[in-house]
């Protein structure tokens, strides 16, 4: 076998000129996937560079075959409505989703269980599921803002995606040792202490990837009627399964299926303030500020909410609120700089103040709407059975960084 090898620099010449027609096309199709695109060539590369090919022909060979991906991979994007650079919003996704499989449903006859499915994970969210992908509560087109009032822990933390049934990740804890610390060198070799050593308290985690699912039944006379429809499964649908998210994320208890919610991993108050108000500003302040971090929300249950904003002095009974403590931003009700989320998923008095970067949500499937006939009495009803499901885990990278603690109401 010969011992000569094609260097990167002859490989690098075959491969861009292999790849170059591709690459046109996919810079016209989408400019802002450029460097996924290069990416994806730098790959090619490597893979190509490691393999060691020994002529032209095999390096031609390999680089067709990854052209074929990449072409793939381009009819994707078209697929997703990002052919013009606009992603396209849930509403639109759905509407078009069911319009295009309208003849599949409509005839309840036509229904055979699991061949009928409707899938939304190509798309972005970005109008009516806000978060499914890299989007928050805050959208902007142009110089018009669009605000909801609705909080879902996507809105605040960072989305990740992955193809396996669990994740691992590092944990980190407090440090341990002393160091870095002030050191000096004594007078003798004898007498001079080492430096204070130290070290990072990270524990690998897996935690499994879990559905959320739920199924409803609709009569086969709302098939007929696709507009109705679509309006239905948009707002009904949507906001259900986003509210059991919710109850995961902050509630869950880590044993399958439920996700390692952030609640049963927070760290516990250890402060003495008694006033709710004090509570956070001292878990932002003091107790996340000894290790090092600071909280970006608190997430209250509504009631506290109202008695914040409306809450009354003792004497006078007039609307008193701690002036540079509680605020409202552009809208946005705030103490002490922490961002205020209400949801009904935490009880009433207890509260969460954390930095919400320092966890991770990973979506394997993103929402998935399917429709089946054959599903207890459905045929003797006239009913079809509508089943809507997602599959995600949750990564607590830094559990030192949330506190979670009770206020104990004055009688």
């Amino acid at each position: 076998m010969p011992e000569n090898k094609l260097d990167l620099k002859d490989i690098q010449g075959i491969v861009e000129e292999g790849l170059k027609t591709v690459k046109s096309k996919w810079a016209t199709e989408r400019e802002a996937d450029k460097k996924n695109f290069d990416t994806k060539v730098s790959t090619i590369l490597t893979d190509i560079e490691a393999k060691g090919y020994q002529s032209k022909e095999d390096v031609e060979k390999a680089v067709k075959v990854k052209t074929e991906e990449i072409e793939k991979s381009l009819l994707e994007l078209k697929k997703k409505g990002l052919g013009n650079g606009k992603p396209i919003g849930f509403k639109a996704a759905m509407a078009k989703a069911l319009k295009d499989n309208e003849a599949m449903f409509k005839d309840v006859n036509s229904i055979k269980g699991s061949n009928n499915v409707v899938q939304l994970k190509d798309i972005t969210y970005s109008g009516n599921f806000p978060g499914f992908e890299d989007w928050r509560q805050e959208l902007r087109n142009d110089v018009i803002m669009i605000d909801r009032d609705t909080f879902h822990f996507r809105d605040i933390i960072p989305l990740g995606s992955t193809s396996g049934d669990s994740i691992k990740y590092p944990k980190e804890g407090a440090k341990t040792g002393t160091g870095p610390a002030s050191w000096a060198r004594g007078t003798t070799i004898a007498n001079t202490d080492p430096k204070p050593a130290f070290e990072p308290n990270l524990s690998v985690y897996s935690t499994p990837v879990e559905w959320i699912a739920g199924t409803m039944r609709l009569p086969v006379e709302m098939l007929a009627d696709l507009p109705f429809l679509t309006s239905y499964l948009q707002n009904f649908a949507r906001i259900e399964l986003l509210e059991e998210e919710d109850d995961q994320i902050l509630n869950g208890n880590g044993t399958s299926p439920e996700l390692d919610g952030i609640l049963p991993n927070a760290t516990a108050y250890d402060g003495s303030r008694t006033n709710i108000l004090e509570m956070i500003v001292d878990a932002n302040l003091r107790q996340l500020g000894v290790v090092n971090t600071m909280g970006t929300d608190v997430i209250l249950n509504p009631t506290n909410v109202v008695d914040i904003v409306l809450n009354q002095a003792s004497g006078s009974g007039e609307y008193d609120q701690p002036g540079g403590v509680v605020a409202w931003v552009n809208g946005q009700l705030e103490i002490a700089g922490l961002n205020v989320r209400k949801t009904n998923k935490i009880s009433a008095n207890d509260f969460l103040v954390g930095n919400f970067s320092h966890a991770q949500i990973f979506q394997r499937m993103a929402p998935q709407l399917r429709f089946f006939e054959q599903d207890q009495d459905n045929v003797v009803k006239n009913l079809v059975t509508v089943r809507i499901e997602e599959r995600l885990a949750l990564a607590i990278l830094k559990a030192t960084s949330f506190i979670e603690g009770t206020y104990t109401p004055s009688t």
